[in-house]
């Protein structure tokens, strides 16, 4: 149940610390998620996009910026 979201190690580890408890949980955790080819694809991702200043323009609304954050 834990790992049926596909959320790689670092999530279902936090996840089962809140639900429950076996010894050795966090190596337990490690290897079905490193067993598993939908975990390696999409788990545990982290996206490090570089930060970079815009250039100043003189026309209003030539630009229009967005922010948005990826579901957790």
């Amino acid at each position: 149940m834990l790992h049926n979201g596909h959320f790689g190690s670092i999530k279902v580890k936090l996840l089962a610390q809140s639900y429950c408890f076996w010894p050795e949980i966090k190596e337990g955790i490690e290897n079905i998620t490193k067993e598993c080819d939908v975990c390696n694809l999409y788990g545990d991702t982290k996206t490090n996009d570089d930060l970079h200043a815009w250039k100043k323009t003189d026309k209003q609304w030539y630009r229009v910026h967005i922010d948005f954050a990826k579901t957790f």
